[in-house]
């Protein structure tokens, strides 16, 4: 990639069973200007502006099927009059939540779905549909270099995603973002999703070094659901500038350097509440080095466990920070 006009490297968007394996991503009249509000070399957002979300609240269910009166199918989300193989419903709140299915038709406000419940849902559950930005895919063993940013799942539902094995030096970090905007009738969970044995390494103070996985409240209001599920973060090398740069002027707060799993709210207000956002995050086995604080956990992480982590040259091994004006703090973190 030739920089000065630079957009993203690669953007895989809406796909599944799909592997990108062993590439090398690098910058021609590189590094990249870190003041771009742009540059991802490995970008998943879901189409942009053309989203295909939609949110519910389930009346009644069947074993194959919920019922929501109410519930419309984002119109985006057809080809051709059709849905696509790769339109999902997720569970995202009250009974069955955590569950996901394909959807094999959505009309008169019922979902109907490929394979039975095993939890059925009822009255008490809401469900996020999308077209799955990236599902069932490997990102493995690319070398990435002089991009503002590396590996971003950006504002898209995804499910099922091993990103591993790759090197990313004087390159931006691996970012895990879904968002609420209840307005719009937009909810992007995520679901299962692996990062481990990835190498990250800024040293000339141009990029920063980061593993972020939160939460984007566009809103500020109460939380719908939980959004991130079964997120583990394992046996990654990270090598943070010494000392560590400020990140947040050119790109989101959840890229400072180091690890996070937290909630971020984009408004000036905010409802508190008790539903876990980011639901057992697995950090393990990971090394920090020239790392102010290595891991950052804030507003909404729940049951987040860091166990045999390592510090390198570094601060503090974990810091705990409420989102503005809430209170609310990390719970039933787990450290050993």
């Amino acid at each position: 990639m030739d920089d000065p006009g630079v957009v993203h490297t690669v953007a895989i968007n809406f796909a599944h069973r799909i592997a990108l394996v062993g590439n090398e991503f690098t910058t021609i009249n590189g590094p990249v200007d870190p003041a771009k509000n742009d540059g991802e070399t490995i970008l998943t957002e879901g189409g942009g502006p053309r989203r295909t979300e939609g949110l519910g609240r389930i009346t009644s269910a069947t074993a194959n099927t919920v019922f929501d009166p109410t519930g419309l199918p984002n119109p985006n989300a057809f080809i051709n009059g059709a849905l696509p193989e790769n339109y999902g419903v997720a569970i995202v709140s009250g009974r069955g939540a955590g569950q996901t299915r394909r959807v094999t038709s959505f009309a008169a406000g019922r979902i109907s779905v490929a394979r039975a419940w095993d939890v059925l849902p009822d009255s008490s559950s809401r469900y996020a549909t999308a077209v799955w930005g990236l599902e069932k895919a490997l990102i493995k063993g690319n070398n990435l270099t002089y991009n503002t940013r590396g590996i971003w799942l950006y504002s898209t539902a995804v499910q099922d995603i091993d990103i591993v094995d790759n090197t990313l030096v004087e390159n931006g970090g691996i970012l895990v973002r879904s968002f609420q905007d209840v307005g719009n009738n937009w909810f992007s969970p995520v679901l299962n999703v692996r990062i481990a044995g990835n190498t990250l390494s800024n040293t000339t103070r141009r990029y920063p070094s980061y593993v972020s996985i939160y939460f984007a409240n566009l809103d500020g209001l109460a939380s719908i659901g939980t959004s991130h599920i079964g997120v583990e973060v394992r046996r990654n090398a990270l090598t943070a500038n010494n000392p560590n740069i400020d990140s947040t002027r050119f790109d989101t707060p959840a890229t400072k350097e180091g690890y996070m799993n937290f909630m971020f709210v984009s408004t000036s207000r905010y409802e508190a509440n008790s539903t876990p956002r980011l639901l057992g995050t697995i950090m393990q086995g990971n090394t920090c080095n020239h790392c102010a604080t290595a891991f950052r956990l804030g507003t909404g992480a729940v049951g987040t466990m860091l166990i045999g982590n390592e510090l390198l040259n570094s601060g503090g091994l974990w810091s705990d920070t409420a989102v503005p004006n809430s209170g609310e703090s990390a719970l039933a973190t787990w450290v050993r």
